[in-house]
């Protein structure tokens, strides 16, 4: 049985209007259900990135490849689907702190259902 992708990125690149700045192209995909971080320097794409899952803040620009949350493209979900299926909450913590809450939150988790988790970043 295939699993089910939360959110596919296939060749997605984004390009902000009359800029350089951007991502991609990247391929990564989360698994429903899968806890995933997504971590990276300031400006590196990470809200770009998940912003770009919900068409109501998804920025202005130019998109390529394929960016599917559960099978759907984003593009085609309209606004009361997207808000049914896509929930994006952003945190900030301060830098002292951010690896020691980070690692306590996995930790916390893999206790609570022995599962492996996986970290990604935009930096690698």
């Amino acid at each position: 049985m295939a699993s089910v992708k939360a959110i596919e990125a296939r060749g997605f690149s984004f390009r902000y209007p009359e800029s350089t700045a951007g991502i991609g192209p990247l391929d990564w995909a989360v698994e429903e259900g899968a806890f995933q971080l997504l971590v990276g320097a300031t400006g590196s794409g990470k809200t770009t990135l998940l912003g770009s899952c919900k068409p109501a803040i998804a920025p202005a620009g130019e998109r390529a490849g394929s960016l599917q949350v559960f099978g759907r493209s984003v593009e085609k979900l309209d606004a009361r689907e997207a808000a049914a299926t896509v929930g994006l909450s952003l945190i900030h913590i301060s830098e002292p702190t951010r690896q020691a809450e980070i690692s306590y939150a996995v930790f916390c988790l893999k206790k609570k259902n022995r599962q492996s988790y996986k970290s990604w970043s935009l930096l690698d």
